[in-house]
C-alpha cells in the first residue's frame, strides 16, 4: 500500500538560537573546552522557552563563551516595535551588560563581605516589564539571562536556578539552593523556636514621626518574623528613617558571629547605598529597551545564606528588607513583596 502520509514540514517557530562567542563552535579543541562548552550549551537549552528565560548568556572574567536564546521567536515579536533594536542588536546588548556585570556585581559582592552571609550568588533585576538575571556558577564564571514581560519574571528566575544547579552538579559540586527554591518549606515558628518574639523597631532620630510613617513601621512589624523575613527598613531620600526586626531571635541572635546591634549597623550603612546602587544598574538597563525603558521594582542580592531585597515605594522611598536563611529565601522574597504592596496602595506618599 502507498505511503499517503503527509510530508513533514519545517517548524515555523524556530529554535533557540545558539552563538558562539569565541570559536567554540571549530573543530579545534582546547583541554576539551569546546565539549565541554557545547554539553553547557545543551543544559542552557533544556530550560530556554517563551514561557520562561528568553535568553541566556556564558561568561568567564567578564568575556562572553556562548549565548542560547528565543528572542526571534515568533511569540515575542511584540516586544520589538519600531522604535526597538531588534533581537540581533539586543542580543549584542545583553553581550555588553553581561561583560559590566562582572565589574559591577563584583563590586557589590565585596561591599556585602562585612555582613558574614557569603559570596553573592544570585542577582535579579525586574523592571516589571523584563527581568534581567546574573547567577554565579564558581571561580569568575556566570549566567547571564533575560525574560521580555513582566508574567514570567518569576519562571524565569526558576528556570535560571535549574540552569545554574545543572552546571554545578555536572562539576560534582553541592547544590547551592539558589532562592531557595529547593528546600523552600512554609514558615514554621515551632521550626525556629521562638515564634513569639517581640519586633524591635528602632527609629532615626533626624526622621519626622508622622501618621504615615507610624502606619507603615505597623506594617512592617506584622510582616517581620523569626521564620523568614529578619528585618525591614524605610528610607527616604537615601537616610535610614526606621526599621523593624526579629534579629534578637534565638538563631539570628549571634548570626555569623555578629549580634543584632552590629547587624543592625550593617543593614542601616548599606541600605543607605542600596538607591545609589540600583540606580546604576537601573542606568546600565535601559540599553535593553530604549522605547520603553521602565525604572527597577524590584532588586534581589541573593548571597549563600539568605538575601537582601530593594523595593521602591514611591518617589525617594523604598524599602530593604533582610533574611538570614537560605531555604527561606523565597518565602521571605513573597512577604516583603506583599507589604510593599500593601505600603503602596494603602498609603498616600504624595508631598
Amino acid at each position: 500500500m502507498m505511503d499517503t502520509a503527509p510530508p513533514i514540514q519545517p517548524d515555523p517557530k524556530p529554535g533557540p538560537k545558539i552563538v558562539f562567542h569565541r570559536g567554540l563552535d571549530s573543530a579545534s579543541d582546547h583541554r576539551g573546552e569546546r565539549s565541554r562548552y557545547h554539553d553547557l550549551v545543551n543544559r542552557c537549552r533544556q530550560h530556554v522557552g517563551v514561557h520562561r528565560i528568553h535568553h541566556v548568556g556564558h561568561f568567564v572574567n567578564g568575556i562572553p563563551n556562548f549565548s542560547v536564546d528565543i528572542l526571534e521567536h515568533e511569540e515575542l515579536a511584540g516586544h520589538f516595535d519600531a522604535g526597538s533594536s531588534g533581537p540581533a542588536n539586543l542580543r549584542a546588548t545583553l553581550i555588553q551588560i553581561g561583560r559590566k556585570f562582572n565589574y559591577d556585581i563584583g563590586r557589590v559582592d565585596r561591599n556585602l563581605a562585612d555582613m558574614w552571609t557569603g559570596r553573592l550568588m544570585r542577582t535579579i533585576f525586574d523592571v516589571s516589564h523584563f527581568g534581567v538575571y546574573w547567577y554565579w556558577i564558581h571561580g569568575n564564571e556566570y549566567l547571564v539571562g533575560l525574560t521580555l514581560g513582566g508574567q514570567h519574571v518569576d519562571d524565569a528566575d526558576r528556570s535560571m536556578a535549574a540552569i545554574a544547579e545543572s552546571i554545578l552538579e555536572s562539576l560534582g559540586r553541592p547544590p547551592r539552593n539558589y532562592g531557595g527554591f529547593q528546600r523552600g518549606i512554609p514558615r514554621d515558628p515551632a521550626r525556629y523556636g521562638d515564634g513569639q518574639v517581640t519586633p524591635a523597631v528602632n527609629w532615626s532620630r533626624s526622621s519626622t514621626v508622622g501618621r504615615m510613617e507610624r502606619q507603615a513601621a505597623e506594617e512592617c512589624r506584622f510582616a517581620v518574623h523569626p521564620a523568614d523575613l529578619h528585618y525591614v527598613a524605610f528610607f527616604a531620600d537615601g537616610r535610614w528613617q526606621f526599621s523593624v526586626d526579629v534579629l534578637d531571635s534565638e538563631r539570628t541572635k549571634s548570626f555569623g558571629g555578629l549580634d543584632a546591634v552590629d547587624r543592625r549597623g550593617l543593614y542601616q550603612e548599606f541600605g543607605e547605598r542600596f538607591q545609589f546602587i540600583t540606580s546604576q544598574f537601573d542606568r546600565m538597563l535601559t540599553s535593553i529597551s530604549p522605547s520603553e525603558p521602565g525604572r527597577l521594582v524590584r532588586t534581589v542580592l541573593d548571597v549563600e545564606a539568605g538575601a537582601l531585597y530593594h523595593h521602591p515605594v514611591a518617589l525617594g522611598r523604598y524599602v530593604v528588607g533582610v533574611t538570614l536563611f537560605q531555604d527561606q529565601v523565597a518565602q521571605a522574597d513573597d512577604r516583603i513583596r506583599t507589604l510593599v504592596e500593601s505600603l503602596r496602595r494603602g498609603l498616600d506618599w504624595s508631598p
